[in-house]
């Protein structure tokens, strides 16, 4: 199991099994809380779309060919 917050730990997955395809869909899954919060919910979920973004990219995943 991993947390899309570490970046480290996503890398060190994406260079271990080079994903020709990455989707993202993880997202907060107990709303309450996250309706507490909103800011912190929000930053959370752009921070994570980042380092799967980043991690993507440090592995050399999901290039572009046409």
């Amino acid at each position: 199991m991993s947390d899309i917050q570490d970046l480290d730990h996503l890398t060190t997955i994406f260079l271990k099994v080079k994903p020709d395809i990455v989707i993202h869909a993880a997202a907060l899954k107990h709303v309450n809380f996250a309706e507490l919060n909103i800011s912190r919910t929000t930053e959370i979920d752009i921070s994570g779309s980042l380092n799967i973004i980043k991690a993507s990219v440090r592995a050399d995943c999901c290039r572009y060919q046409h």
